[in-house]
């Protein structure tokens, strides 16, 4: 996790954070992160992985506030 990466390289970093939501229940909570994603999410998914990957260098460059969403 994020101690991990902080014990490894500090906490100087980047961070893109993409929320997935919640099962409702909290006995489901990690089958449900652990799951597939259904067909539905793979359609809003799949553009917003295309839209991050035209925009990596922003992204390495840390020039956030230039990302298009």
């Amino acid at each position: 996790g994020l101690r991990s990466i902080d014990a490894a390289v500090g906490n100087a970093y980047g961070r893109l954070r993409l929320g997935i939501g919640h099962p409702g229940d909290p006995a489901r909570v990690s089958d449900y992160v652990l799951g597939n994603f259904s067909q539905a999410e793979h359609e809003w998914l799949d553009k917003l992985l295309d839209t991050l990957s035209c925009q990596v260098e922003l992204l390495v460059s840390q020039q956030y506030e230039l990302l298009q969403t």
